[in-house]
Protein backbone atom coordinates (compact mmCIF):
# COMPACT_ATOMS: atom_id res chain seq x y z
CA UNK A 1 0.00 0.00 0.00
CA UNK A 2 1.36 3.47 -0.86
CA UNK A 3 2.13 5.98 1.88
CA UNK A 4 0.94 9.00 -0.13
CA UNK A 5 -1.80 9.51 -2.71
CA UNK A 6 -0.93 12.38 -5.04
CA UNK A 7 -4.07 13.70 -6.71
CA UNK A 8 -3.97 15.89 -9.83
CA UNK A 9 -7.25 17.31 -11.14
CA UNK A 10 -6.70 17.61 -14.89
CA UNK A 11 -8.58 19.92 -17.22
CA UNK A 12 -7.32 21.16 -20.61
CA UNK A 13 -3.76 21.25 -19.32
CA UNK A 14 -1.84 19.84 -22.31
CA UNK A 15 0.66 22.73 -22.28
CA UNK A 16 2.03 22.08 -18.77
CA UNK A 17 0.76 18.62 -17.83
CA UNK A 18 3.90 16.69 -18.79
CA UNK A 19 6.04 19.02 -16.68
CA UNK A 20 3.70 18.47 -13.73
CA UNK A 21 3.65 14.67 -14.03
CA UNK A 22 7.41 14.43 -14.63
CA UNK A 23 8.10 16.38 -11.42
CA UNK A 24 5.94 13.91 -9.47
CA UNK A 25 7.45 10.82 -11.08
CA UNK A 26 10.92 12.18 -10.32
CA UNK A 27 10.40 12.20 -6.54
CA UNK A 28 13.11 10.76 -4.29
CA UNK A 29 10.24 9.27 -2.25
CA UNK A 30 9.02 6.28 -4.23
CA UNK A 31 6.11 4.77 -2.31
CA UNK A 32 3.24 6.86 -3.67
CA UNK A 33 0.39 6.54 -6.11
CA UNK A 34 -0.49 9.25 -8.63
CA UNK A 35 -4.19 9.65 -9.38
CA UNK A 36 -4.89 11.70 -12.51
CA UNK A 37 -8.55 12.80 -12.54
CA UNK A 38 -9.47 14.03 -16.00
CA UNK A 39 -12.34 16.50 -15.62
CA UNK A 40 -13.77 15.97 -19.12
CA UNK A 41 -10.94 17.75 -20.96
CA UNK A 42 -11.47 18.80 -24.57
CA UNK A 43 -7.76 18.86 -25.50
CA UNK A 44 -5.15 16.07 -25.44
CA UNK A 45 -4.86 15.98 -21.63
CA UNK A 46 -6.58 12.58 -21.25
CA UNK A 47 -4.33 11.05 -23.91
CA UNK A 48 -1.25 12.38 -22.09
CA UNK A 49 -2.50 10.91 -18.80
CA UNK A 50 -3.05 7.51 -20.41
CA UNK A 51 0.42 7.58 -21.97
CA UNK A 52 1.99 7.98 -18.54
CA UNK A 53 -0.21 5.27 -17.03
CA UNK A 54 1.24 2.88 -19.61
CA UNK A 55 4.82 3.47 -18.45
CA UNK A 56 4.37 3.83 -14.66
CA UNK A 57 2.28 1.39 -12.63
CA UNK A 58 1.95 3.96 -9.84
CA UNK A 59 -0.21 6.12 -12.11
CA UNK A 60 -3.97 5.61 -12.35
CA UNK A 61 -6.26 7.59 -14.64
CA UNK A 62 -9.93 8.33 -14.02
CA UNK A 63 -12.04 10.07 -16.63
CA UNK A 64 -15.10 12.04 -15.54
CA UNK A 65 -18.08 12.11 -17.91
CA UNK A 66 -18.89 15.74 -17.15
CA UNK A 67 -16.81 18.79 -16.21
CA UNK A 68 -17.52 19.70 -12.57
CA UNK A 69 -14.48 21.78 -11.61
CA UNK A 70 -11.31 21.25 -9.61
CA UNK A 71 -12.93 20.74 -6.20
CA UNK A 72 -15.21 17.94 -7.39
CA UNK A 73 -12.36 16.31 -9.34
CA UNK A 74 -10.30 16.31 -6.14
CA UNK A 75 -13.24 14.79 -4.27
CA UNK A 76 -13.31 12.02 -6.87
CA UNK A 77 -9.60 11.50 -6.29
CA UNK A 78 -10.15 11.17 -2.53
CA UNK A 79 -12.68 8.41 -3.15
CA UNK A 80 -10.05 6.40 -5.07
CA UNK A 81 -7.06 7.20 -2.82
CA UNK A 82 -5.61 4.24 -0.90
CA UNK A 83 -2.84 5.91 1.12
CA UNK A 84 -2.91 7.33 4.63
CA UNK A 85 -1.85 10.78 3.43
CA UNK A 86 -3.09 12.84 0.48
CA UNK A 87 -1.59 15.80 -1.35
CA UNK A 88 -2.97 17.76 -4.29
CA UNK A 89 -0.89 19.17 -7.15
CA UNK A 90 -2.41 21.56 -9.69
CA UNK A 91 -2.07 20.38 -13.29
CA UNK A 92 -0.03 23.40 -14.41
CA UNK A 93 2.36 23.45 -11.42
CA UNK A 94 5.39 21.37 -10.46
CA UNK A 95 7.14 20.22 -7.29
CA UNK A 96 10.70 19.86 -6.04
CA UNK A 97 12.18 16.35 -6.24
CA UNK A 98 12.36 15.98 -2.44
CA UNK A 99 8.92 17.39 -1.62
CA UNK A 100 7.13 14.12 -0.84
CA UNK A 101 10.08 12.71 1.09
CA UNK A 102 10.46 15.77 3.31
CA UNK A 103 6.73 16.30 3.83
CA UNK A 104 6.13 12.65 4.73
CA UNK A 105 9.14 12.52 7.04
CA UNK A 106 7.80 15.56 8.89
CA UNK A 107 4.27 14.11 9.03
CA UNK A 108 5.25 10.75 10.56
CA UNK A 109 7.76 12.30 12.97
CA UNK A 110 4.90 13.39 15.26
CA UNK A 111 1.91 11.81 13.55
CA UNK A 112 0.71 15.18 12.26
CA UNK A 113 -2.76 15.41 10.75
CA UNK A 114 -1.43 18.03 8.32
CA UNK A 115 1.97 19.33 7.24
CA UNK A 116 2.39 22.42 5.07
CA UNK A 117 5.43 24.00 3.45
CA UNK A 118 6.52 27.22 1.75
CA UNK A 119 6.18 27.64 -2.02
CA UNK A 120 7.22 29.65 -5.05
CA UNK A 121 4.80 31.95 -6.84
CA UNK A 122 6.54 32.24 -10.17
CA UNK A 123 10.08 33.23 -9.15
CA UNK A 124 9.02 34.68 -5.79
CA UNK A 125 9.49 32.51 -2.71
CA UNK A 126 6.56 32.90 -0.31
CA UNK A 127 7.39 32.04 3.29
CA UNK A 128 4.67 31.06 5.75
CA UNK A 129 6.84 31.91 8.79
CA UNK A 130 4.42 30.27 11.22
CA UNK A 131 5.85 29.54 14.64
CA UNK A 132 2.84 27.90 16.25
CA UNK A 133 -0.55 26.77 15.13
CA UNK A 134 -3.72 27.90 16.79
CA UNK A 135 -6.11 26.46 14.23
CA UNK A 136 -8.85 28.93 15.10
CA UNK A 137 -6.48 31.85 14.50
CA UNK A 138 -5.56 30.31 11.15
CA UNK A 139 -9.24 29.91 10.25
CA UNK A 140 -9.82 33.58 11.05
CA UNK A 141 -6.91 34.49 8.83
CA UNK A 142 -8.10 32.60 5.76
CA UNK A 143 -11.78 33.59 6.00
CA UNK A 144 -10.82 37.27 6.32
CA UNK A 145 -8.71 36.87 3.17
CA UNK A 146 -5.89 38.71 4.93
CA UNK A 147 -2.39 37.55 5.73
CA UNK A 148 -0.20 37.90 8.83
CA UNK A 149 -3.00 37.24 11.31
CA UNK A 150 -2.67 33.61 12.33
CA UNK A 151 0.03 31.35 13.72
CA UNK A 152 2.98 33.19 15.19
CA UNK A 153 2.42 36.27 13.05
CA UNK A 154 3.08 34.28 9.88
CA UNK A 155 1.10 33.85 6.69
CA UNK A 156 -1.07 30.79 6.20
CA UNK A 157 -2.25 30.62 2.59
CA UNK A 158 -5.67 29.02 2.05
CA UNK A 159 -4.54 26.68 -0.73
CA UNK A 160 -4.62 22.90 -0.69
CA UNK A 161 -1.62 22.05 -2.86
CA UNK A 162 1.23 22.77 -0.39
CA UNK A 163 -0.33 20.59 2.29
CA UNK A 164 0.02 16.90 3.08
CA UNK A 165 -3.16 15.85 4.90
CA UNK A 166 -4.44 12.59 6.32
CA UNK A 167 -7.05 11.08 4.04
CA UNK A 168 -9.44 10.63 6.97
CA UNK A 169 -9.55 14.42 7.37
CA UNK A 170 -10.49 15.00 3.73
CA UNK A 171 -13.16 12.29 3.96
CA UNK A 172 -15.04 14.53 6.42
CA UNK A 173 -14.85 17.60 4.17
CA UNK A 174 -17.71 18.85 2.00
CA UNK A 175 -16.21 19.91 -1.35
CA UNK A 176 -18.12 22.82 -2.95
CA UNK A 177 -19.19 22.67 -6.60
CA UNK A 178 -17.43 25.90 -7.60
CA UNK A 179 -14.16 26.83 -9.32
CA UNK A 180 -13.24 30.03 -7.43
CA UNK A 181 -12.55 30.50 -3.68
CA UNK A 182 -13.29 26.82 -3.12
CA UNK A 183 -10.08 26.36 -1.12
CA UNK A 184 -11.33 28.80 1.54
CA UNK A 185 -14.33 26.56 2.25
CA UNK A 186 -12.19 23.41 2.11
CA UNK A 187 -9.36 24.68 4.32
CA UNK A 188 -11.77 26.02 6.94
CA UNK A 189 -13.03 22.47 7.40
CA UNK A 190 -9.59 20.85 7.20
CA UNK A 191 -8.18 23.13 9.89
CA UNK A 192 -11.14 22.51 12.17
CA UNK A 193 -10.76 18.73 11.93
CA UNK A 194 -6.96 18.76 12.40
CA UNK A 195 -5.64 18.25 15.92
CA UNK A 196 -1.94 18.49 15.04
CA UNK A 197 -0.31 20.64 12.37
CA UNK A 198 3.34 20.70 11.28
CA UNK A 199 5.20 23.36 9.30
CA UNK A 200 8.17 22.72 7.02
CA UNK A 201 10.13 25.93 6.53
CA UNK A 202 11.23 25.17 2.98
CA UNK A 203 9.79 26.07 -0.43
CA UNK A 204 9.02 22.80 -2.20
CA UNK A 205 6.06 23.67 -4.45
CA UNK A 206 6.07 25.81 -7.61
CA UNK A 207 2.87 27.72 -8.34
CA UNK A 208 3.11 28.58 -12.02
CA UNK A 209 1.77 31.98 -13.08
CA UNK A 210 -0.74 31.35 -15.87
CA UNK A 211 -2.38 34.68 -16.88
CA UNK A 212 -5.47 33.09 -18.46
CA UNK A 213 -6.27 30.77 -15.54
CA UNK A 214 -9.78 30.97 -14.03
CA UNK A 215 -8.60 32.67 -10.86
CA UNK A 216 -6.66 35.36 -12.73
CA UNK A 217 -8.97 36.18 -15.63
CA UNK A 218 -10.69 39.51 -14.89
CA UNK A 219 -13.31 38.65 -17.54
CA UNK A 220 -14.56 36.02 -15.10
CA UNK A 221 -14.85 38.64 -12.35
CA UNK A 222 -18.61 38.50 -11.75
CA UNK A 223 -18.68 34.71 -11.98
CA UNK A 224 -15.79 34.54 -9.49
CA UNK A 225 -17.50 37.00 -7.13
CA UNK A 226 -20.72 34.97 -7.12
CA UNK A 227 -18.79 31.74 -6.54
CA UNK A 228 -16.97 33.41 -3.66
CA UNK A 229 -20.41 34.22 -2.24
CA UNK A 230 -21.39 30.55 -2.45
CA UNK A 231 -18.13 29.52 -0.81
CA UNK A 232 -18.75 31.86 2.10
CA UNK A 233 -22.31 30.61 2.57
CA UNK A 234 -20.80 27.18 3.23
CA UNK A 235 -18.16 28.70 5.53
CA UNK A 236 -20.76 30.62 7.56
CA UNK A 237 -22.94 27.53 7.85
CA UNK A 238 -20.02 25.33 8.90
CA UNK A 239 -18.85 27.80 11.56
CA UNK A 240 -22.39 28.22 12.93
CA UNK A 241 -22.82 24.46 13.24
CA UNK A 242 -19.40 23.59 14.65
CA UNK A 243 -17.74 26.47 16.49
CA UNK A 244 -18.24 28.64 19.56
CA UNK A 245 -17.92 32.45 19.70
CA UNK A 246 -19.25 32.67 16.17
CA UNK A 247 -19.49 36.49 16.26
CA UNK A 248 -15.68 36.73 16.14
CA UNK A 249 -15.58 34.60 13.00
CA UNK A 250 -18.40 36.52 11.34
CA UNK A 251 -16.53 39.80 11.86
CA UNK A 252 -13.54 38.28 10.10
CA UNK A 253 -15.74 37.06 7.26
CA UNK A 254 -16.89 40.62 6.58
CA UNK A 255 -13.23 41.63 6.25
CA UNK A 256 -12.90 39.52 3.10
CA UNK A 257 -15.30 41.69 1.08
CA UNK A 258 -12.84 44.32 -0.12
CA UNK A 259 -9.87 42.09 -1.08
CA UNK A 260 -12.05 39.59 -2.93
CA UNK A 261 -14.43 42.26 -4.23
CA UNK A 262 -11.72 44.38 -5.82
CA UNK A 263 -10.03 41.27 -7.21
CA UNK A 264 -13.24 40.53 -9.11
CA UNK A 265 -14.71 43.96 -9.98
CA UNK A 266 -13.78 47.63 -10.26
CA UNK A 267 -17.39 48.68 -9.68
CA UNK A 268 -17.95 49.98 -6.12
CA UNK A 269 -21.71 49.51 -6.43
CA UNK A 270 -21.22 45.81 -7.15
CA UNK A 271 -18.86 45.44 -4.19
CA UNK A 272 -21.32 47.26 -1.91
CA UNK A 273 -24.15 45.00 -3.08
CA UNK A 274 -21.98 41.98 -2.30
CA UNK A 275 -21.10 43.40 1.14
CA UNK A 276 -24.72 44.19 2.05
CA UNK A 277 -25.96 40.77 1.00
CA UNK A 278 -23.12 39.02 2.84
CA UNK A 279 -24.11 40.87 6.02
CA UNK A 280 -27.75 39.81 5.54
CA UNK A 281 -26.69 36.21 4.87
CA UNK A 282 -24.72 36.10 8.11
CA UNK A 283 -27.79 37.31 10.02
CA UNK A 284 -30.01 34.70 8.35
CA UNK A 285 -27.67 31.74 8.89
CA UNK A 286 -26.64 32.64 12.42
CA UNK A 287 -30.19 33.44 13.51
CA UNK A 288 -32.00 31.34 16.06
CA UNK A 289 -33.65 29.36 13.30
CA UNK A 290 -31.59 29.24 10.13
CA UNK A 291 -34.15 29.25 7.30
CA UNK A 292 -33.08 27.44 4.10
CA UNK A 293 -35.77 29.26 2.13
CA UNK A 294 -34.51 32.67 3.25
CA UNK A 295 -30.95 31.65 2.40
CA UNK A 296 -31.96 30.74 -1.16
CA UNK A 297 -34.00 33.92 -1.62
CA UNK A 298 -31.14 36.14 -0.41
CA UNK A 299 -28.66 34.26 -2.62
CA UNK A 300 -30.89 34.72 -5.68
CA UNK A 301 -31.51 38.40 -4.86
CA UNK A 302 -27.78 39.01 -4.51
CA UNK A 303 -27.02 37.36 -7.84
CA UNK A 304 -29.76 39.30 -9.61
CA UNK A 305 -28.57 42.64 -8.20
CA UNK A 306 -24.90 42.01 -9.01
CA UNK A 307 -25.73 40.91 -12.55
CA UNK A 308 -28.03 43.95 -13.00
CA UNK A 309 -25.26 46.30 -11.90
CA UNK A 310 -22.79 44.50 -14.14
CA UNK A 311 -25.06 44.84 -17.19
CA UNK A 312 -25.56 48.53 -16.37
CA UNK A 313 -21.81 48.95 -16.12
CA UNK A 314 -21.29 47.19 -19.44
CA UNK A 315 -23.79 49.47 -21.16
CA UNK A 316 -21.70 52.45 -20.16
CA UNK A 317 -18.70 51.20 -22.07
CA UNK A 318 -20.14 51.42 -25.61
CA UNK A 319 -21.51 54.90 -24.85
CA UNK A 320 -18.14 56.01 -23.57
CA UNK A 321 -16.44 54.63 -26.65
CA UNK A 322 -19.00 56.26 -28.97
CA UNK A 323 -18.54 59.60 -27.20
CA UNK A 324 -14.76 59.37 -27.50
CA UNK A 325 -15.00 58.47 -31.18
CA UNK A 326 -17.38 61.36 -31.79
CA UNK A 327 -14.97 63.77 -30.09
CA UNK A 328 -12.13 62.49 -32.28
CA UNK A 329 -14.32 62.85 -35.35
CA UNK A 330 -15.21 66.45 -34.46
CA UNK A 331 -11.56 67.27 -33.74
CA UNK A 332 -10.34 66.03 -37.11
CA UNK A 333 -13.34 67.55 -38.92
CA UNK A 334 -12.43 70.98 -37.51
CA UNK A 335 -8.79 70.45 -38.47
CA UNK A 336 -9.79 69.41 -42.00
CA UNK A 337 -12.00 72.47 -42.43
CA UNK A 338 -9.19 74.79 -41.31
CA UNK A 339 -6.76 73.24 -43.76
CA UNK A 340 -9.31 73.34 -46.56
CA UNK A 341 -9.93 77.03 -45.82
CA UNK A 342 -6.23 77.79 -46.05
CA UNK A 343 -5.93 75.95 -49.35
CA UNK A 344 -8.85 77.88 -50.82
CA UNK A 345 -7.23 81.19 -49.79
CA UNK A 346 -4.00 80.22 -51.50
CA UNK A 347 -5.89 79.70 -54.72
Amino acid sequence: MPNISVIVAVYNAEKYLRSCIDSIRGQTFRNFELLLIDDFSSDTSLRICEEYAQIDIRIKVYHKKVNEGTAQARKTGISYASAEYVIFVDNDDWIEAEMLEKMYSKAVSKNYDMVFCDFYHGEECLRQNCEYYDKYALIKQIISHRLALGGGGGNFYPVTWNKLVKKEIYERVVFPSITYAEDIAIMTQVLFYCNTIGYLSEALYHWRIVPKSASRNKKNGIKNLLESYISYISVITFIRNNMENTDEFMDEIMNHVEPIGFACSDNNKIINAYRNSMRKMIMIITGDSSDTGKIMIEKEDCEKEIRRLDRKDMLKTPRAIAKALNEIKEKYTRRFKRRLKRLLKLQ
